[in-house]
């Protein structure tokens, strides 16, 4: 067996990009003062690079793409080269000179397995091939590192056999058999290991992944000709120590065809990591087959991809890429689809800390490969700075089977909202009614959406269409056109309230036509800067009974907040969600409610400061007007930000609100029969 020896420290992999797992068998030729039998089939910066042979005490140097790979120990049968930083980041043959100016190279190229995805490294491949320097013959059991060829780092051992793998090919004969042509197709070759009998168990110890993060071990898995049974385990352990159990095989295993795997557990950083694959299922002449065996990293301190939250996800729909240092992101792909933002339309967004970066699945992703991969791929993230960085394991992108369940109520007026409840319904981009466009509509909640029956439609179906499905989808029974259906507006006692007075307004629901049932409907409120500290609500919503035209009434308080006293407020009451449907909520649906802090009405005129006078006494401060309020007067004391303090109103000359306890500057605000004066005052 060939040796891979990876280097057991970080080192620098900016200047290797290029991934490659799909490495081949190499077959030789005798070459002038040496016979090559053996060579590394990849190469990574920083490691050995072996070749194995006969007569190569003539060997002089090797290249690949004109760089030089220096010459660290040589014997008759063995060169051992140092792969040099500079190596080159794509395949190619290799060039060897011996002795007497003699040159040759590989009949196939070699290949950088240094990098696996933007910042993820291979830290230790097995890509079982060739059987040659002593591997054990096909079905021999596994023994040191002798058997192998690993030159004193990595050891193997256990029970598992090597094994030849056969394949069948896709085709079939008249009797409906599988035509068995050729060998197994695994990443690498043709040999692997086999796990057949009760016990049986495949070790490698001596593994170094210190200086990693978010390590992973990845395989190829098969089974001889029989079927993958429960009994497959994988496990690690630390400098000898106690097994851990990482997982079984995957549940979509097929038999006869070879798969890559990516364990979704992280494994340790540590310079002596053992990895197991056990097998508890007595079938010697149907074993599994384990074949290039991989663990990969990220150097400490580099961004990072731990896991996809949900693992499947449907077109359309959002998935959370969690991670680290996940920063500089300018976009996404998944199975070769860019993931991009616009300006009319934000497909993915980024943690400030770098932590997550979540994205909508895009169109077409449910379509990429083919067979049982059918939606499957890696999601990468393209950075501007450090590097792309691509997920552990694969996303499954699936197709909305998108539908329309129920239409709530199936009649309605003009100008009436109805509720649209389905299956897979999001993203709608449009909604018509016997093919006239809605121009109201809104997502409500999952799979339901509200929306208003548009003027001029007729009685018909209703179509929707999503932006990920193909074509519209129909409701099953057709909506009924009634103008007489009882449609509610909202009606209230008084468009204006004072946070002083802290007025209170009542709120009840009309409509023409009696209700068919009792209909509840619940209250929205919004408003630039409305908040809860700016009103109460007596209850959450109103009901309307069977055969009435009017609801309950709900009270609406206005509080005193203490905004400022500068900014004038709109609260705005919307009838919001329906239950039942003896009703439907009409085009009135919303109120605007103004709020104002002034009793009194400004005439526009000022106050003379010269007609009052302001006098700290104590902890109190003292506002007198030196004319006598006629109807009504009002001071207010607030702070440089405008905060209102405290407010005192009445039909009285003197004023006294207690004095600040800290100095500096305020703001007094006084009113008295319309007349207003805002003035600053400094209280010490």
């Amino acid at each position: 067996m060939q040796k891979v020896h990876l280097p057991m420290r970080p080192f620098s992999w900016a200047k290797h990009l290029v991934a490659l797992f799909f490495l081949v068998a190499v077959s030789f030729s005798a070459m002038a003062q040496g016979t090559v039998t053996y060579v590394s089939p990849g190469f990574m910066p920083g490691s050995d690079f072996i070749i194995r042979g006969s007569g190569l005490s003539a060997f002089q140097w090797a290249t690949v793409e004109g760089v030089t790979f220096p010459l660290k120990e040589k014997t008759d049968s063995e060169v051992i080269l140092t792969v040099p930083e500079d190596a080159p980041v794509t395949a190619a043959q290799m060039f060897f000179g011996w002795d007497g100016d003699k040159r040759s190279n590989t009949q196939e190229k070699v290949h950088p397995v240094g990098q696996v995805s933007g910042t993820e490294r291979l830290l230790f491949y097995e890509p079982f091939v060739s059987p040659v320097d002593g591997r054990p013959a096909n079905n021999e059991a596994i023994g040191n590192t002798s058997n192998f060829g690993n030159k004193g780092v990595v050891n193997y051992m256990g029970t598992g056999a090597a094994k030849v793998a056969w394949m069948p090919e896709e085709r079939e004969n008249a009797a409906g058999e599988p035509i068995w042509v050729g060998f197994y197709e695994s990443f690498s070759s043709l040999f692997t290991v086999g796990l057949g009998t009760a016990e049986s168990e495949f070790t490698i110890t001596g593994i170094n992944t210190e200086g990693y993060e978010n390590i992973r071990l990845a395989y190829s898995l098969s089974s001889w000709n029989g079927q993958l049974h429960d009994g497959f385990e994988i496990f690690y352990a630390v400098d000898g120590g106690d097994w851990n159990s990482i997982g079984n095989a995957p549940v979509d295993a097929v038999y006869s065809k070879v798969k890559m795997y990516k364990n979704p557990n992280q494994l340790p950083a540590t310079a002596n990591l053992s990895i197991k694959f056990k097998y508890n299922y007595n079938d010697p002449k149907n074993p599994i087959l384990v074949d290039d065996i991989q663990i990969t990293g990220y150097e400490e301190g580099s961004a990072n991809i731990t896991n996809l939250d949900p693992e499947t996800q449907k077109v359309g729909k959002w998935v959370t890429v969690n991670g680290a240092r996940l920063t500089d992101v300018t976009k996404l792909s998944f199975g070769g689809i860019d993931i991009v933002n616009t300006e009319e339309e934000t497909n993915f967004e980024v943690a400030d800390n770098g932590t997550f970066v979540k994205f909508k699945v895009p169109a077409g992703a449910d379509m990429v490969n083919d067979g049982d991969d059918k939606g499957k791929a890696q999601v990468t993230i393209h950075r501007s700075a450090g590097g792309d960085v691509s997920s552990p394991g694969l996303l499954h992108a699936t197709a909305p089977e998108t539908s329309i369940t129920m239409v709530s109520p199936t009649q309605g007026p003009e100008n009436g909202y109805i509720y649209v409840i389905g299956e897979d319904l999001y993203d709608v981009k449009s909604i018509q009614f016997n093919g006239l466009d809605a121009t109201a509509f809104r997502m409500v909640e999952e799979n339901k959406y509200e929306v208003a029956v548009p003027e001029g439609a007729s009685t018909g179906k209703i179509e929707v269409t999503t932006a990920n499905s193909v074509g519209s989808i129909s409701s099953e029974e057709d909506f009924t056109i009634n103008y007489d259906f009882p449609a509610l507006s909202i009606v209230v006692s008084a468009e204006e309230g004072n946070e002083i007075e802290e007025t209170e307004i009542d709120v009840h629901m009309e409509t023409e036509n009696a209700a068919l049932a009792d209909t509840q409907i619940t209250f929205d409120v919004s408003g630039q800067d409305i908040n809860d500290a700016d009103f109460d609500l007596d209850k959450d919503g109103l009901e309307i009974k069977k055969g009435e035209t009017s609801s309950d009434t709900a009270i609406l308080k206005i509080l005193n907040d203490g905004d400022d006293f500068e900014e004038e407020e709109t609260l705005i009451l919307t009838l919001d969600a329906r239950t039942g449907e003896g009703a439907v909520v009409g085009k009135d649906r919303t109120a605007e409610i103004k709020i104002v802090l002034d009793v009194t009405t400004s005439t526009g005129k000022e106050i003379n400061a010269n007609d009052f006078y302001v006098a700290k006494t104590g902890n109190q401060l003292e506002v007198t007007f030196k004319k006598p309020t006629v109807r009504q007067a009002q001071v207010g004391l607030y702070g440089q930000s405008g905060r209102l303090i405290r407010v005192e109103v009445g039909s009285k000359d003197t004023f006294v609100l207690p004095a600040p306890t800290v100095s500096g500057m305020y703001i007094l605000r006084v009113v008295q029969d319309g007349q207003l004066m805002t003035k600053k005052i400094f209280v010490d």
